[in-house]
This record gives C-alpha cells, structure tokens and sequence, in this order.
C-alpha cells in the first residue's frame, strides 16, 4: 500500500513537473529526439499526459559552444520505488565520425574532441556541474556522446526546475 501511494505521488509529482516545462516552451518526447534526428525526421512532440516517467527534452537551452550536432535532456523517475530523480543531458558529435573510415580517421576524431571540443563544452557548464552536482561521461559510439548527468532526490524535485532556469538564464548571459 505504502508503495502504490508513492508510486501515485511520484507520478503526480512528475506531471507537475511536465506542465511547468510545457508552459516553458520544452518540447518533451517519450523518444530519443536524436534517433529522428538522425533520420532525418522531427521529434515526436508529447502532451505533458502522455509522456510516463520518464521523458525527453528536444530543445533543451544550451549554445553550441562545440560543434555537436544536437543535444537531448531525458528525465527519469524511473525506475520504481526510487528515490530520486534522473537527469541527463547528452551532446551528440555525429557528422564527426561520419566522413572517417580508416581507423586513424576515427582517433584523430576522437582526438580533437578530447582535446578541443569537450573542454569548451565542459567549461561552459562547470557551474552547472557543481551547483548540481553533476558528473560527465563520454562515449563512443556511432557518434561521440558527451553526457552531463547526476540523480537529484525526490524531496528536491524543485532542483529540476531550477536547473531548467539555471540553463536558460546561462544560454542568454552567453548570447
């Protein structure tokens, strides 16, 4: 019993949430908006009603100071019972990777994002990540994926809306 009414506060809690960056002008989608990126399609728009637990950002506010291709955020409260709340935000380097086929094509890629383009990105969101207490990780994969991301507790959910700002004000500081 204990569980079913978390479980409902949880998802009371993440329709609220869902409004709030509806009303903000988020695009939210049940997917990956990159995987229509890639191809060649639009993001699949979700009413804040429809989007479940967990759910994706196709227009999160961020500039590109790196030469990524696009950017998602996806916020989970999943998976259940949890305690807290899931937040990534993903930098996809794909047209990078695309013209290389030799495998010293593929490194050299890797390189300069290494040595260029991930300290500019990582740069720009250094107060973010530590308000937040967010942590990076790369991978490699048919694109280069940077990935900010952390767990914010259930009790602090605000901090989501909060960090929403914090992106927003940050992108029009820097414009």
């Amino acid at each position: 019993m204990k569980d079913d009414i978390k479980e409902t506060s949880i998802d009371s809690l993440a329709l609220n949430i869902q409004k709030t960056l509806g009303k903000d002008g988020f695009l939210m989608s049940r997917e990956n908006p990159f995987l229509n990126w890639m191809r060649g399609q639009q993001a699949t728009v979700s009413r804040p009603e429809d989007l479940g637990l967990s759910f994706y950002i196709a227009n999160p506010p961020v500039l590109p100071i790196s030469p990524f291709d696009f950017s998602t955020m996806l916020i989970s409260f999943e998976p259940l019972p949890s305690d807290s709340i899931y937040f990534q935000l993903t930098f996809y380097f794909y047209s990078a990777l695309q013209p290389c086929i030799e495998a010293n094509e593929i490194h050299a890629a890797y390189d300069k994002h290494d040595s260029i383009w991930f300290p500019k990105l990582s740069e720009y969101f250094t107060e973010i990540e530590n308000t937040f207490n967010l942590s990076w990780e790369t991978e490699y994969d048919e694109s280069i994926e940077d990935n900010l991301s952390g767990r914010i507790p259930l009790e602090r959910a605000e901090n989501i809306l909060s960090l929403m700002k914090a992106l927003k004000l940050q992108c029009e500081q820097w414009h």
